[in-house]
Order: structure tokens, then C-alpha cells, then sequence
């Protein structure tokens, strides 16, 4: 019988395989890939092919035993994706910031203007919707006032950790 399954984080492409895997009672473990190519590397395996991969993931696994995946709610997915969501539409604003300051001509600078614009309204859009499935969640809500009372932790940094570390408790 298999014990636990591990895999290494990938963007999030990993999510889909470890959800199959706990759907069939099986533990599965998203680790950093710099942390399992380091424990290659640590074990004198250097070289990189798919075998060579499962192996050292399985002798990984067997050594430092991660923590399974704990089942995620439909709701703590949405809140993930959504704050994912965002982070990306926060990066794709601030990159169109920056092109704007390298352009020179207008059409191609009202191009890029009204591209921020459109980001701006999407942001506030997502931020919205993250504040809806939080405070949907009374649980969610109540730990979010407890980490917004912390100085320096506003609302993205609350949302965050509770959508990406829903362990904390």
C-alpha cells in the first residue's frame, strides 16, 4: 500500500494530482523543487531524468516525510485561485506601469493607459469577490480581524495567508 506521494510544486499544476490522490485516500505532498533538488544534490545525484526524479522524490519522501496535503474545500480553492488571481493581475499592472514610462508615442502610451485602466477595474473587482468568500466564512473572518489587528497586516497580507496557509491557525 502506498503511504504518501510526493511531487514537487509546480505552479500549482500540481493541485490537480494531489486532489485525485486524496479522492482515493491516498496522502500526497507538494514539495519545493529547490528543496528536493537540493536533497538530490545532497544525496549525489546529480543528474536529471525522469527516473532519476521519482527516485529521489521517493527516497525524499521516505527520508524527511513531508506533511500531506491536507483535502482542500471547494471554498478555501476559490479563495487560493482568487488571490492567486490577483498577485497576476497585480504583476500584469505593474509591468504596464513600467512600459508606460519607455513609450513614447501616443497612441501606442493611450494603448497602454487604457490597458490600466481595465487592470485597475479588474483588481478591484477580484478584491470584491476575495472579501465575499471571506466574509462568507465566519471562521475565515474571524481569523482575518485577528491577523489585521497585528500592525503592518492589512487586508491583501490577511487574505493571503488565509487563502495560502489555511493551516494558520
Amino acid at each position: 500500500m502506498i503511504a504518501l506521494v510526493v511531487v514537487e510544486s509546480t505552479g500549482g499544476m500540481e493541485r490537480g494530482v494531489v486532489q485525485v490522490l486524496q479522492q482515493h485516500d491516498i496522502a500526497g505532498a507538494g514539495v519545493n523543487p529547490k528543496r528536493a533538488r537540493d536533497f538530490s544534490k545532497a544525496s549525489g545525484r546529480c543528474a536529471k531524468t525522469a527516473r532519476i526524479d521519482a527516485e529521489m522524490l521517493a527516497h525524499f519522501g521516505a527520508a524527511l516525510q513531508p506533511l500531506p496535503k491536507p483535502l482542500a474545500t471547494e471554498a478555501q480553492e476559490a479563495l487560493s485561485d482568487l488571490v492567486h488571481r490577483r498577485q497576476q493581475v497585480v504583476e500584469m499592472l505593474n509591468d504596464e506601469r513600467r512600459r508606460r514610462h519607455s513609450v513614447r508615442h501616443r497612441s501606442a502610451q493611450a494603448d497602454i493607459d487604457s490597458h490600466i485602466k481595465w487592470l485597475k477595474q479588474r483588481l478591484k473587482a477580484l478584491d470584491a469577490e476575495i472579501d465575499q468568500w471571506r466574509q462568507a466564512d465566519a471562521d475565515w473572518q474571524q481569523r482575518y480581524e485577528r491577523l489585521t489587528s497585528v500592525p503592518w497586516v492589512g487586508r491583501v497580507v490577511a487574505t493571503t495567508l488565509l487563502a495560502l496557509l489555511p493551516e494558520l491557525g
